[in-house]
């Protein structure tokens, strides 16, 4: 089915508490506050991301209890039951961030306490992103649309005008530039994410506007030059071949990112471990950035190998100030506050059994997607080139348990869901 990114309803009112016992009823062209919710959201952000995008999680866990009620909270139980091994997984691999707090050297537990709230937040936003009728979908894809084009938009503004808004809130010196900087770079890699699903849903528009698409792909390739964030702009390139791929071969694409996921995940450490064989003149030539990750990752593969099994702890790579000498970059800690590597992150903070569930739970998710949006070429197109473009920053740039990388990244599959659903499930209200 093709969508038209207009939409088909003008209407706000919400079904009568009669329509709510009977969803086979339930007027398809009007909006109920569960589609009004997540928009509402979607728009909200684009302010956050004008700000520096730290602020996206808190507003988009908030869309996702603003849709709520007792009803809903009864489908979500029951739309969550139709996955089993899905949702144990996930349950599983929280309970373990929890009980990695007991041994970790890091005595504030404020991070695992934030991604124990807000993972499973961010998963309700994704199913509040099915809506309970079409309007409310369309709506949802219209506001995805909308905070892509305008947040990169401002975004560019503000890294061409030199940080006019984002310098307001700091220092007027070479480190409130820096910072400026760096918000605006997270702005840009948020958007990099979400830019897929509006692709996708552009690629469904029975609109002839698909010359639109190459407005946020100069911004946002514009922003993260004038912000020197080249990772930003390897995700861009590598979402796009992710796109095409899975336009063309959208199951096998599909099974191939996931099984590569998951297969990453568990053999990292190793793989940092083959890097001590790069001949240091080799090293050297490297550009600067990323030859300190070269070193990061050597030095967490030594910790990795001291304690393989259970790591050292949740949110314990804070902890590594060790000074260390990286060669031509000085003295720096041993870990800069995280490995800037996913799958070293979880293997360090959560061991063997934190990456063993994290890799079965992205495979059990593979496999669920497929199964639900195999009918679906395009939207498998865009949840590929999402993911893809994810693991580029998971790779190289931020750390796993950031909250707004991964509100991003679940957003981008709540417009997935939003763009895929051309009718409501049983369970929708």
């Amino acid at each position: 089915m093709a969508w038209d990114l207009r939409g088909d309803s003008t209407a706000t009112e919400r079904p009568q508490d009669s329509d709510f016992n009977a969803p086979g009823i339930v007027d398809q062209a009007r909006y109920t506050r569960r589609g009004i919710a997540v928009a509402a959201s979607f728009i909200l952000a684009i302010i956050a991301a004008a700000a520096g995008g730290q602020a996206l999680a808190p507003v988009f866990t908030c869309g996702a209890i603003a849709a709520m009620s007792p009803r809903r909270l009864r489908a979500l139980y029951a739309d969550a039951l139709t996955a089993p091994l899905t949702l144990s997984l996930f349950i599983l691999f929280l309970a373990w961030i929890a009980a990695a707090t007991f041994w970790s050297p890091q005595t504030n537990p404020k991070t695992a306490l934030a991604i124990i709230i807000y993972l499973p937040l961010f998963a309700v936003f994704v199913w509040c992103c099915r809506g309970d009728t079409k309007a409310d979908r369309a709506l949802i894809v219209r506001a995805g649309t909308a905070f892509v084009f305008l947040g990169s938009v401002l975004s560019l503004f503000e890294a061409s005008a030199g940080f006019p808004f984002l310098l307001e809130t700091r220092s007027q010196d070479a480190h409130g530039l820096f910072e400026a900087k760096r918000s605006l770079s997270v702005t840009a890699a948020g958007l990099a994410m979400l830019f897929w699903p509006v692709t996708a849903a552009l690629d469904k528009s029975r609109a002839d506007a698909h010359w639109l698409i190459f407005v946020p792909i100069l911004a946002i390739t514009i922003t993260a030059r004038l912000t020197g964030t080249s990772a930003v702009i390897v995700a861009m390139l590598f979402g796009g071949f992710c796109f095409l791929a899975a336009r063309a071969y959208p199951t096998l694409s599909a099974l191939i990112a996931g099984m590569t996921i998951s297969s990453a995940l568990l053999a990292v450490p190793r793989l940092a471990d083959w890097l001590r064989f790069v001949p240091e003149p080799v090293a050297l030539m490297i550009p600067t950035t990323y030859y300190h990750r070269i070193e990061i990752w050597k030095n967490a593969a030594d910790l990795i190998a001291e304690k393989p099994w259970i790591g050292w702890g949740m949110d314990a790579s804070k902890t590594f100030r060790q000074p260390h000498d990286f060669g031509p970059l000085g003295v720096q800690s041993l870990i800069p506050w995280h490995p800037h590597n996913a799958g070293l992150h979880i293997w360090l903070e959560l061991g063997f059994i934190g990456a063993g569930l994290a890799a079965a739970l992205t495979l059990s998710l593979t496999l669920l997607a497929i199964r639900r949006l195999a009918s679906d070429r395009v939207a498998i197109a865009g949840l590929v080139a999402t993911i893809g473009a994810f693991c580029v920053f998971a790779t190289v740039s931020f750390g796993i348990w950031q909250a707004w990388f991964l509100s991003s990244a679940f957003t981008s599959m709540g417009l997935i869901v939003a763009l895929a659903s051309d009718r409501p499930s049983k369970h929708s209200l």
